[in-house]
């Protein structure tokens, strides 16, 4: 399976229902990302990249 590479554009606007989204996607656990990228039919190797991506921005979180 060919790796899709997604380029970071325009940022969205800051509205009241990003904020929300942003702090439920904080929130929720591994297994709850694990489920969501199920339910848009992706498979284990698009979810380790998650992963990977996750980790990397906690590390550049200060």
């Amino acid at each position: 399976m060919k790796s899709r590479n997604v380029g970071g554009g325009r940022p969205l606007p800051d509205t009241q229902e990003m904020k929300m989204w942003r702090k439920e996607y904080e929130e929720m656990s591994l297994e709850d990302h694990k489920a969501k990228l199920a339910e848009l039919g992706l498979g284990e190797e698009e979810f380790t990249e998650f992963k990977e991506t996750l980790e990397k921005e906690k590390k550049n979180k200060p």
